[in-house]
């Protein structure tokens, strides 16, 4: 019985271990979203910065991001390039990996004052 249990300990805590393995592949290079309604944005991410497109009208927005775990970021919006979007500047988005594949990554950016409830994407990574 006890070998067992520890069979199952270390099973798990493997799977954990290559799950936060896994996001550290995603905290650097570029970004598409799997979502066709945001098709046209573009992710570029570096270790301390964040910047999305629009390919189609040329807006973009330029976030810091801040790694709180392997699989847990934080972006804060620093600036946008349209007079539309300047109600996000100073927002803060609190986003977690919840799983990982070879070239994407499922996510939830947490609801706060300016997106009214959490919101569930897939990256996928292009470069």
């Amino acid at each position: 019985m006890r070998i067992n249990f520890s069979i199952i300990v270390l099973l798990f805590s493997s799977t954990l271990f290559c799950q936060n393995t896994s996001c550290l592949e995603f905290k650097t290079g570029k970004y598409i979203y799997s979502n066709p309604e945001y098709t046209n944005w573009t992710i570029t991410r570096t270790d301390s910065t964040q910047i999305e497109t629009n390919n189609k009208t040329g807006i973009e927005i330029i976030s810091t991001i801040d790694w709180i775990s392997d699989c847990s970021y934080i972006l804060t919006c620093k600036s946008v390039s349209t007079t539309n979007l300047t109600n996000i500047i100073g927002k803060v988005f609190h986003v977690s990996i919840t799983e990982t594949s070879k070239e994407r990554y499922k996510c939830v950016s947490k609801r706060n004052d300016v997106q009214p409830k959490d919101l569930f994407l897939e990256m996928i990574k292009i470069k």
